[in-house]
């Protein structure tokens, strides 16, 4: 059994919630200012 693979898959979740957040951020600025 190798950690890399579940590594992997944590790095892969965190970027996606990360992503989400940012979106949600740019998202919520740009009505905020419209």
């Amino acid at each position: 059994m190798n950690m890399s693979d579940n590594n992997t898959f944590f790095w892969i979740a965190l970027f996606a919630i990360l992503a989400a957040i940012i979106n949600g951020l740019g998202i919520f600025i740009l009505y905020r200012y419209r």
